[in-house]
């Protein structure tokens, strides 16, 4: 086989999930052609789906030596440094494949977590902002969209864009999904936007996700019927809460169950 029907095969491969097929083609197609850019992104690729991100990293950098303004390749090695924490170089590297053709939204997806993991938030919910605009079916953007504006206290906002994450994904999304929004809805800051008997429902959804088997979608529960001014039924599921949690949970956990006990309710202090 020449090196264009191995690297195809090893493409074809890869789509089918045949990661070692894949590698065994790309691997060839380099030792044929080290001069040729391709094959070198997609063992990129496949490095990175096996955790192999060191040489993941080489190979994508390996791509854009030979080739400067290759947008997959820097987009692959983006998501490479996310993973290891390299934000910048992530932020840096996502850009490089905007500039270079990858104006889609999972480019600024990726780029938006990183600027969020950098505490970057403003830039974060623009990226997400511009993600949703190209692909405005993905529940993952509008969750952590929704995470970022939160956490720049606009809330109204927030809490439209947690239920759009439900309604485009109702039947296959974590807990944790519910479970924040049931938070919100519970504790925000600004009166008119709390829902309690929203947070009650959305928090049990989160607690049978979970097997009602984790203390934060149960305190949850709690601070949503304390929010509801049911403080006896805030504390019997606070009481399960502290059950369940362990270390520093635990205390946090205790300290709520005063404040119900006392017959006070929760605003939002930041995570549940």
């Amino acid at each position: 086989m020449n090196v264009t029907e191995l690297y195809e095969r090893g493409f074809a491969a890869y789509e089918s999930n045949d990661f070692e097929q894949a590698l065994a083609d790309f691997t060839r197609a380099i030792e044929l052609a080290p001069d040729f850019a391709e094959p070198y992104v997609g063992r990129g690729f496949v490095h990175r789906l096996d955790g192999r991100c060191e040489q993941a990293v080489a190979d994508f950098t390996a791509a854009i030596r030979l080739n400067p303004q290759h947008a997959d390749a820097f987009e692959g090695r983006a998501g490479v440094y996310y993973l290891v924490g390299k934000f910048d170089e992530s932020v840096a590297d996502y850009t490089a494949a905007i500039r270079h053709g990858a104006d889609y939204a999972p480019a600024y997806h990726g780029r938006a977590g990183a600027h969020s993991a950098l505490g970057q938030l403003d830039q974060a919910a623009e990226d997400y902002h511009r993600a949703i605009s190209r692909d405005p079916s993905n529940w993952m953007s509008h969750y952590f969209l929704a995470d970022v504006l939160t956490r720049l206290k606009q809330f109204r906002e927030a809490l439209v864009h947690y239920q759009e994450a439900i309604t485009l994904e109702p039947d296959g999304l974590d807990a944790e999904v519910f479970a924040f929004y049931a938070w919100l809805l519970a504790t925000c800051p600004e009166r008119p936007l709390r829902d309690a008997v929203k947070a009650v429902e959305m928090a049990k959804v989160a607690c049978e996700l979970t097997d009602w088997l984790e203390d934060q979608p149960m305190g949850i529960l709690a601070a949503a019927y304390a929010a509801n001014g049911d403080f006896a039924e805030a504390i019997t599921w606070q009481e399960k809460a502290c059950e369940l949690a362990a270390d520093e949970r635990k205390l946090i956990q205790e300290d709520r169950l005063s404040l119900y006990r006392s017959k006070q309710m929760i605003t939002n202090e930041g995570e549940p």
